[in-house]
């Protein structure tokens, strides 16, 4: 099974994430680990995303669903 949560910053995905995987004995990662440092940069500046940026970002965290899913 692959739950992805979306929300507002602060909205309680990572809490919710991390007891719904201890619940049914499962995995829990957080994408913001996989924050490129060019959308950090954007992040960190107050700007606005551009869709390449965005488009970089879901490659790396699709990337990494996989990954996780593969084992």
């Amino acid at each position: 099974m692959l739950l992805i949560l979306f929300g507002l910053p602060g909205a309680g995905k990572n809490y919710a994430g991390r007891i719904i995987a201890e619940m049914v004995d499962g995995h829990f990662h957080d994408a913001d680990d996989d924050l490129t440092s060019e959308m950090r940069g954007y992040i960190e500046r107050g700007e606005a995303i551009t869709a390449p940026v965005r488009d970089r970002y879901y490659a790396v965290v699709q990337d990494r669903i996989e990954e996780v899913c593969a084992h």
